[in-house]
């Protein structure tokens, strides 16, 4: 597989096409969250923990 996430990640293997269980977005090991094996978008992270950043989130890779 081959892609490019909406954050502008390559998506080298499927598994790298993650989706978020709070909205349903598409995301990517790069704009997402794991904890636990559950997925979050960024957008639905800041919304979970309440965090307000300008510009927008971006979160670091998923470490597992």
């Amino acid at each position: 597989m081959s892609g490019t996430c909406h954050c502008g990640h390559a998506l080298d293997y499927g598994f790298d096409a993650l989706g978020c269980l709070g909205c349903g977005q598409a995301c990517c090991p790069k704009c997402s969250y794991a904890p636990e094996a559950a997925v979050y978008c960024a957008t639905c992270t800041a919304a979970f923990f309440g965090l307000s950043v300008p510009g927008g989130l971006s979160l670091g890779p998923v470490v597992g």
